[in-house]
């Protein structure tokens, strides 16, 4: 893994940047495990310590790092409720976990989420999206609820009035899978060795989107752009 050199079809990385995968595991799971889920588990665990039996709300369910929070969440023994825009998305969360889901876009979510929750809200917000939706998800975080902000698909960065963490007694936890090596390189190694025996038992299957040949990347990021996709999206580069 590295943070640059995608659609290279050779590239030289620092040894440290090599990790080993179980046997018999296929490329394409290899190339889209390690960033979803080990942003999914350090967010989860690390961050915000969710607890079995918590509630656990996860944006953006369907993409690559949502589904991977939905199936790390149900792992760690929570509660998964999954916000998705489409039909299709919130039954592709459904299959791979989620407890319940939401339509994000309808006016009344939030009432549908109280009802979900028995009026206790979300312990736990895992937030890849961004923009008015996470200002509205922190609005409906349970007393000292963790929301974590691991990215913007949306393309919005939103401003989150600070009366909402004192009236909510929340903490907003950031998540930057780029720091973690850096920063925190035993609990990266911790936590790699939690997923990869995770995978070995086969208590996790990863989730692996559509594939693409090298010469339609241009589609890929079609898909990306118009937040079409299913899981983690994959470029093959060669046969």
């Amino acid at each position: 893994m590295t943070r640059s050199g995608a659609l290279a079809e050779e590239i030289v990385v620092r040894p440290e940047a090599l990790h080993p995968l179980p046997d018999g595991g296929a490329a394409e799971v290899a190339a889209s495990f390690r960033a979803n889920y080990l942003t999914a588990l350090y967010a989860l665990s690390a961050r915000a310590s969710l607890c079995a039996g918590e509630q656990l709300l996860v944006l953006g369910a369907a993409g690559g790092t949502g589904i991977a929070a939905v199936q790390i969440g149900k792992l760690l023994g929570a509660r998964v409720i999954a916000a998705a825009s489409t039909p299709d998305k919130r039954a592709f969360a459904l299959a791979h976990g989620a407890d319940a889901v939401i339509d994000y876009t309808q006016t009344g979510w939030r009432d549908t989420l109280k009802e979900l929750t028995g009026g206790h809200g979300a312990d736990v917000i895992f937030d890849p999206v961004g923009g008015e939706i996470s200002v509205q998800a922190f609005r409906s975080i349970a007393w000292r609820g963790r929301h974590l902000v691991v990215g913007f698909a949306a393309g919005a960065i939103p401003a989150l009035p600070f009366n909402l963490p004192l009236l909510k007694g929340g903490a907003l936890l950031g998540v930057d899978l780029a720091q973690i090596p850096l920063r925190e390189p035993d609990v990266q190694k911790r936590l790699m060795l939690q997923l990869t025996g995770w995978l070995a038992d086969g208590q996790l299957k990863p989730v692996v989107g559509r594939v693409f040949a090298l010469g339609d990347f241009r589609e890929a990021f079609r898909t990306m752009q118009t937040r079409g996709a299913l899981g983690k999206m994959v470029v093959r580069i060669s046969t």
